[in-house]
């Protein structure tokens, strides 16, 4: 079975639910922001790629709705999620 990797692009943490509701509400800084654009092309090149389709679409509304909603940014477009095309797992 194909296991499937979210990189949030902003904070590049992969955070458990419970790790994000007891982190403390705090705004993305435009550092972090700017790490996270000078780092998602490695991410891509070192985890097989994008994938597209409707699995990468919800996985991008889901993901905005959970940045948004630990109080990272009140702006879901702010983030970029990408699902990505591994079968590695992080954690």
């Amino acid at each position: 079975m194909r296991k499937w990797l979210l990189a949030t692009v902003g904070s590049l943490a992969v955070l458990s639910a419970t790790q994000l509701a007891a982190a403390p509400a705090q705004k993305m800084s435009a550092a972090d922001r700017k790490q996270g654009e000078l780092n998602h092309p490695g991410l891509l090149r070192d985890y097989g790629g994008a994938m597209s389709g409707p699995a990468a679409d919800f996985a991008t509304r889901v993901g905005r709705r959970v940045a948004v909603q630990s109080g990272l940014s009140s702006d879901g477009e702010d983030f970029t999620v990408t699902l990505l095309d591994s079968t590695e797992v992080i954690s």
